[in-house]
């Protein structure tokens, strides 16, 4: 149970836009990364899950894709106080692209692993419902916390 809820959430991850580090891993992983404050972003050791950390990359690169950008691009200005909505309209990008785009990937990752019989329906429909309320949120906030993490090249 432990591991299915785990894989739950590492999937939503993606779509909730854990857009460097773990940005919002406490809006859907809470449970699994010790001490993550609501509002606040994840330390480098309490976003330590290899699945996290495979999700955050996913969403940094969907995020930097979709506005066109470099994902390193994306980190700067993301830590020089701008929200992603702000980088993809400064990039002639309407904002809720980038959002229709991290929960159509999110989607696409839930339906995988219900599909490999990783999560039940159940859960698979609660973490749609999750990205659909927490993506628009996460794209429209600042990360005063970021994390000192770049992603690898390539």
């Amino acid at each position: 149970m432990r591991k299915s809820l785990a894989t739950t959430a590492a999937t939503a991850a993606v779509g909730l836009g854990l857009v460097a580090g773990s940005i919002g891993v406490a809006a859907v992983a809470g449970p699994f990364v010790a001490g993550a404050q609501e509002g606040g972003s994840a330390t480098t050791e309490q976003a330590g899950h290899p699945r996290l950390r495979h999700a955050v990359l996913s969403a940094v690169r969907t995020t930097a894709d979709t506005i066109g950008i470099e994902p390193r691009a994306l980190l700067e200005e993301l830590r020089a106080g701008k929200t992603i909505a702000q980088v993809a309209t400064d990039n002639g990008v309407d904002p809720q692209v980038v959002v229709d785009e991290l929960i159509a990937k999110g989607n696409a990752r839930i339906d995988e692993a219900l599909a490999n019989g990783r999560i039940s329906a159940e859960e698979a429909d609660r973490a749609k419902a999750k990205l659909a309320e927490k993506v628009p949120e996460l794209v429209n906030r600042t990360w005063p916390r970021l994390m000192a993490w770049t992603p690898p090249a390539g």
